[in-house]
């Protein structure tokens, strides 16, 4: 049986490592194939035998049943985990999934579920310096656990919660990853139709372009002088 979550990377090849304590029951060997709502479904070997006699079963008169087992084992691919516990993921099935680099992994009772990370959203909200911030879901859940620790006896905190939470706007990008941003954000960064967006860590961030090469420029001189160790232990 497969529980929990994770989150391996896939490499530039379509590769990703498999969870360490699944390695073991899917090492003789697996089945990737497309799954429900755009994921990926990985059975292993046990499971795909009981598939196949199921599906032997189905009615072929049903035009339904045609179609499902069409689409559901057209693109199938059996794969047995290298050395390193690692699988191939086929351009096809990476395509259905619409993977990126980031993913998700999670266990699903008979079979593990392969997701590309910003498919359960992402999440808007107002940034510093007038931008705005883009978090994963698993991002601003983690963010979320921290927030909640924020002493709330501090009005400089309530002030930064109200005005960071209440901006927050969840978005799911559509098959060409593009997302809304609603009109108070907009607002809120200036943005017209120049847009910036640059990678910041955990987060991405969207600026009005020419807000943005205005903070970069007058920002530039000071990072190549800073004297001070602005973050601790990073250098």
């Amino acid at each position: 049986m497969f529980f929990g979550t994770y989150t391996p990377k896939l490499d530039d090849k379509g590769r990703l490592i498999l969870p360490a304590k699944f390695r073991e029951q899917l090492a003789g060997g697996l089945m990737v194939t497309r799954g429900q709502e755009h994921c990926l479904y990985v059975w292993p070997q046990a499971e795909i035998e009981r598939i196949t006699d199921r599906l032997r079963e189905a009615p072929v008169s049903n035009k339904a049943t045609r179609d499902y087992i069409r689409m559901f084992s057209s693109a199938s691919s059996d794969e047995t985990p290298d050395k390193q516990g690692r699988i191939t993921v086929p351009p096809k099935l990476r395509e259905w999934a619409n993977l990126s680099k980031d993913i998700v992994v999670i266990g699903a009772m008979n079979r593990l579920e392969i997701w590309d990370e910003l498919a359960s959203g992402v999440v808007v909200t107002r940034g510093q310096e007038r931008c705005l911030y883009v978090f994963s879901q698993r991002e601003f859940e983690d963010l979320h656990d921290k927030i909640r620790q924020a002493p709330v006896t501090s009005k400089q905190a309530r002030d930064f919660l109200r005005l960071f939470l209440s901006g927050a706007n969840q978005e799911l990008p559509d098959k060409q990853r593009r997302v809304t941003i609603p009109a108070n954000l907009r607002e809120y960064a200036g943005l017209d139709r120049d847009l910036t967006v640059i990678g910041a860590g955990n987060r991405a961030e969207i600026w009005d372009t020419e807000a943005w090469n205005t903070y970069y420029n007058e920002t530039e001189a000071d990072f190549s002088n800073t004297t001070e160790e602005v973050i601790p232990g990073l250098f």
